[in-house]
């Protein structure tokens, strides 16, 4: 079934083709970077933490019970740092270049 036919008894027929229009000439920034680092990073750091302080846990010679355990917790803690410096870093670069005010 083509578009047309599942347009052709509709009452909105031009709305929805002016909604659909309207949206595809938007123009503005791309969210690509955000999204990436909003959703990917803090996968990516949790995974290699996790495999780096594993390994190097278990070559230390703790049990595998507590090398789980403080992988895991060494992971979330890096992607909380992480995401705080993400979060902190364009903040910080905005108000550097901003002179103080003097009372």
């Amino acid at each position: 079934m083509d578009e047309q036919n599942q347009c052709h008894g509709c009452i909105q027929h031009d709305r929805c083709q002016e909604a659909f229009g309207r949206l595809g000439r938007f123009e503005g920034p791309s969210v690509v970077s955000k999204v990436l680092i909003a959703f990917l990073m803090p996968m990516v750091v949790f995974i290699v933490s996790l495999a780096v302080l594993g390994r190097l846990l278990a070559s230390a010679g703790l049990g595998p019970a507590l090398t789980n355990v403080v992988s895991i917790v060494g992971s979330l803690a890096a992607v909380a740092l992480s995401i705080f410096v993400v979060r902190t870093v364009p903040v910080l670069l905005k108000t550097k270049g901003r002179s103080k005010k003097t009372i």
